[in-house]
């Protein structure tokens, strides 16, 4: 009887495993059923080669590379752009949050009311994202202008050993984001994917993607008063692009990297050109 019992679990078991792969292959062939609604080529400072897999190389054959994209109007590299914290942009504010389908009804002042805000789920939205345009020469006119900043004030005080330190991280995030930070920035999400290419169809170099968004609330540390929520960029739904066989040996010169580092470097070595489907969910088109 045992024996029969665990027989059966094992059948469940292979339906199960083959029912999941069924729906995933119907998922990718709709996908790519139709002309892609678009294509964009990045390069490695948009497609990063994880650190992880200087450690999981001889176990691990395929290439994945990392999405790597900024929130609108705050980046890690640039801490003068007035975002509050790292992806939680401006744009994703309390308007916004009600317009994604998050309640933002209840009051802000009160225990019930924040401990509601912090039991809600993210949501599954669709973002706009902008390659290589305004929003990544703003972020480095900024960089430039922290730059002027930090050499005006050592000019002041040339003694100054911490300022001609302030100095040369400046130097060196401008020299960052010109060289090797990515392009790619999100700015706008919505719940109607018509709607949001509507607001954004005479932007230039723009693709759509899924991703989740959370809410947060902020309290005023000098000030317990102030009180307001913003969003909080999860991520993409799909944060990383698989890489078929034929085009693996373009990028393999390129795949060792050292522990507890970005790979990264200071020019970018490869391009991909992604197409995206139905369910703006990207594929490979060429590496080079």
């Amino acid at each position: 009887m045992q024996r029969l019992r665990n027989l059966s679990n094992w059948w469940w078991g292979v339906a199960l495993l083959l029912g999941v792969n069924i729906i995933v292959l119907a998922g990718v062939k709709y996908n790519r059923s139709a002309e892609p609604v678009a294509r964009i080529t990045l390069t490695e400072r948009e497609l990063a080669m994880p650190s992880h897999w200087y450690q999981t190389r001889k176990e691990d054959t395929g290439i994945a590379l990392r999405i790597i994209m900024y929130a609108g109007n705050w980046n890690w590299f640039d801490y003068t752009s007035g975002g509050y914290a790292d992806n939680q942009p401006l744009w994703i504010d309390q308007v916004k949050l009600a317009e994604l389908g998050f309640d933002v009804s209840r009051p802000l002042d009160t225990k019930e009311g924040q401990r509601y805000y912090r039991k809600q789920l993210p949501r599954e939205v669709y973002l706009a994202l902008e390659y290589d345009g305004p929003l990544h020469a703003a972020s480095v006119e900024r960089v430039q202008q922290r730059l002027a900043l930090e050499k005006k004030k050592l000019a002041a005080t040339p003694t100054d050993k911490q300022q001609h330190n302030r100095v040369e991280t400046a130097a060196k995030s401008l020299q960052w984001q010109i060289d090797s930070a990515s392009r790619l920035y999100t700015f706008d999400a919505g719940v109607d994917l018509d709607a949001l290419k509507q607001r954004h169809h005479t932007k230039t170099n723009i693709v759509y993607a899924r991703g989740s968004i959370d809410i947060q609330v902020h309290e005023d540390k000098k000030d317990a008063r102030k009180i307001w929520l913003s969003g909080y960029l999860r991520g993409l739904s799909i944060e990383e692009v698989h890489i078929p066989k034929p085009y693996q040996q373009v990028l393999e010169p390129f795949r060792e990297c050292k522990p507890n580092t970005d790979c990264l470097h200071a020019k970018p070595r490869y391009s991909v050109t992604l197409a995206y489907g139905q369910r703006l969910e990207p594929w490979v088109m060429d590496v080079q």
